[in-house]
């Protein structure tokens, strides 16, 4: 069967590897597209060695000649790209005076790229040494190869200069020729046709039913994901509460309430947690403090501290607080000198039962921990906000 296969040209003369305007014809004799053979190796008229596709052909049995050369010039057809010259089949004797080994070569002008096909066995040869250029010029005698030259070379300059007329020509001419062959595929196809619509109503109805499935099972996948990110969620809330309270959430209020401190708080922190919260110079902060020893069960332990006093400070936080720290008498919200004052202890700001303690100067964020204060737990919130006035807030992370 006859088959034509057009591909584009190159934009550049480097590159004149498929994609590129090329002829690949499998004939029904592939040698009607050779020149008769002549005796040795095909070279260029300047006695040049062309660049090659090489194969060892297979076969079982005793040699045959003919058999040999038809396989050689059907693959070296199918495989035929822009600059291809021709191709030659070598003999040589194997286990035996009348048992041969054949190998096909299919050769390419220099100034052409060499097809890369991936295949076993198969040797690809590009190199700057083998410089032969254009049509078949002979063949150099040697008595064990045979040299068939093309009879439509397409050559690089034909398609790049001339805007393809030759390969345009022969593209034609192949083209006339498989108008019949193709005109049989499409009565087959016709045929083919009549028999898929008949089963066209069948298989529509089996579609519409397939989509009504999918839908329902799409609804059920998108529910089910939605449960899967409540229960995932529900899951981080609980490991960050057992990681800050010591225990999983008993109720709902606890399990915002953790989400709230971790979101807060610095839990996981390089300073640590043991000494008092200071600034990077040292220095200790103003704060409000309350008493943790009249309220009973709210403040039975660390943990309980940890839950009881971060949650007290976040509950009045203001611009200008570092942090909270602890020790087993007293709960303490920390802020950088100047955010609040005296006075704010007879604002609508100032929280019931806290009080001011102003002896601290300390600015900025918390930075270190004193050990000598081993007594006490210092936890830093993740986003200082730092109050500059006049000019307001400032978010420091």
């Amino acid at each position: 069967m006859l088959q034509i296969y057009l591909l584009n040209c190159p934009d550049a003369a480097t590159d004149i590897r498929p994609p590129f305007f090329a002829i690949l014809a499998a004939q029904e004799d592939p040698l009607d597209a050779f020149e008769d053979p002549i005796t040795g190796r095909c070279k260029s008229s300047d006695n040049s060695i062309y660049r090659y596709l090489k194969k060892r052909l297979e076969r079982a049995g005793n040699f045959d000649i003919e058999s040999d050369v038809e396989t050689c010039a059907s693959w070296c057809i199918s495989s035929r790209g822009i600059g291809f010259v021709g191709m030659s089949v070598r003999h040589e004797h194997m286990l035996g005076a009348h048992h041969l080994a054949a190998d096909c070569y299919c050769y390419y002008s220099a100034d052409s790229t060499v097809p890369d096909l991936p295949a076993d066995g198969l040797s690809r040869v590009d190199s700057s040494n083998y410089s032969g250029t254009g049509a078949v010029g002979g063949a150099n005698n040697w008595s064990r190869w045979r040299c068939y030259a093309v009879q439509e070379y397409a050559s690089v300059a034909a398609c790049q200069e001339y805007e393809s007329l030759a390969c345009l020509r022969y593209a034609i001419t192949t083209a006339e020729a498989s108008v019949v062959t193709t005109q049989d595929a499409i009565a087959t196809l016709e045929g083919t046709i009549a028999t898929l619509e008949g089963t066209v109503a069948t298989a529509q109805g089996t579609i519409t039913t397939s989509q009504e499935t999918i839908t329902t099972h799409q609804a059920s996948v998108t529910t089910s994901q939605e449960t899967i990110t409540t229960l995932e969620t529900r899951v981080a809330v609980l490991e960050n509460a057992i990681a800050v309270l010591g225990h999983a959430p008993v109720n709902q209020q606890e399990q915002e309430q953790s989400i709230e401190l971790v979101a807060a708080y610095k839990f996981t922190d390089d300073l640590g947690h043991i000494g008092r919260c200071n600034n990077e110079g040292g220095v200790a902060y103003n704060l409000w403090w309350i008493s943790l020893r009249f309220h009973g069960g709210d403040f039975d332990n660390s943990m309980e501290n940890v839950r009881g006093c971060g949650s007290g400070c976040l509950s009045f936080r203001a611009p200008g607080f570092v942090g909270f720290q602890f020790n087993e008498s007293n709960c303490m919200c920390l802020y950088s000198a100047g955010s609040i004052s005296l006075s704010d202890r007879f604002s609508d700001f100032a929280p019931t039962g806290w009080t001011i303690d102003m002896n601290g100067n300390a600015e900025g964020p918390i930075a270190r921990m004193d050990p000598n204060a081993s007594f006490i737990t210092c936890y830093r919130v993740k986003d200082y906000i730092r109050w500059h006035s006049p000019r307001g807030l400032e978010l420091v992370k």
